[in-house]
């Protein structure tokens, strides 16, 4: 069942954000743990994507446009060919581009050693998501900036008459940015029914942050859905709604040490999992290595 390739993905994603963050005395690893069911499904069941056009091996860093040199291939290509009736997939929080790769490596996009060439100089993978990072194809340093973005690539595919969606990952603590109402006027402006909007909200407590509560308030009369964003069928079920007024947005929540229950309990910050001394390394190595390799039970 799909649901069960979905399963082996996002555990294959947590695997490889914790070695590169062992490996590397930190990393991004709360956004691959709250994100990594959200990205296998997308990736596995709903997206409308054909074959990657990019390299399974990351090239080499290409250099910034000029007037010498023209603009590089950007990361879309692991998204395979742009065509009207294809989807189109926007990574909103920079962050989350260590979750991105490893998505990618999961479902054969990517190399599988993916994490041996991240946050190398000279590369192309950077801590950072840029245009040409794999899995990216603009500058999302400022909070919300892809909502804008993706609100404007779904405009022009509108008026062009094309009929694939455009996909949108938004981090729930981008809400706060005011990018993100100053976009959310545009989509009340404009009816892009093709576009669809992602929320991760990766939160301890129960329910939206306030942030982004006040921000699906403040979309009514759309009706955002509301799903467990580690639950798989619950994803696909609500990426199946098309919206009639406006874009249809998905409230996914999630938690942010999904998957490595240690991590929730080592007073570790989750922004960016950083570890003050070898021993809080080596305690969280041993803790997290048992969750996430531990054998199988044999079924009776």
């Amino acid at each position: 069942m799909w649901t069960e390739k979905v399963a082996r993905a996002a555990l294959g994603m947590r695997r490889k954000a914790f070695e590169h963050t062992v490996k590397s005395q930190g990393g991004y690893l709360s956004q691959v743990c709250s994100s990594a069911e959200l990205l296998s499904t997308l990736y596995l069941k709903v997206l409308q994507l054909e074959e990657s056009e990019g390299s399974a091996s990351p090239r080499p860093f290409p250099g910034l446009p000029s007037e010498r040199r023209e603009r590089s291939q950007t990361g879309a290509a692991y998204h395979g060919p742009r065509s009207p009736h294809l989807d189109r997939l926007i990574v909103s929080p920079a962050s989350y581009s260590l979750a991105v790769l490893c998505a990618l490596s999961q479902v054969n996009r990517l190399d599988g050693r993916v994490t041996d060439h991240y946050r190398q100089d000279g590369g192309s993978l950077d801590l950072w998501g840029a245009p040409y990072t794999p899995g990216f194809e603009t500058h999302t340093g400022r909070p919300a900036h892809g909502i804008a973005y993706a609100a404007g690539v779904a405009l022009g595919r509108k008026l062009r008459g094309e009929n694939g969606r455009v996909w949108t990952l938004v981090d729930g603590a981008e809400l706060k940015s005011g990018e993100a109402w100053e976009a959310l006027h545009l989509l009340k402006e404009k009816p892009l029914t093709n576009l669809v909007l992602i929320i991760n909200d990766a939160n301890f407590e129960e329910g939206p942050s306030s942030w982004v509560k006040g921000w699906l308030d403040a979309c009514k009369p759309w009706e955002p859905q509301s799903v467990n964003g580690h639950d798989p069928l619950e994803l696909y079920a609500g990426a199946q709604v098309y919206a009639q007024e406006g874009p249809l947005i998905i409230h996914a929540k999630t938690h942010p040490c999904q998957g490595m229950v240690y991590l929730s309990l080592a007073g570790l910050p989750l922004d960016y999992v950083r570890f003050k001394s070898s021993r809080e390394r080596m305690n969280f190595e041993g803790a997290i290595r048992a969750e996430l390799y531990k054998p199988k039970r044999a079924k009776s």
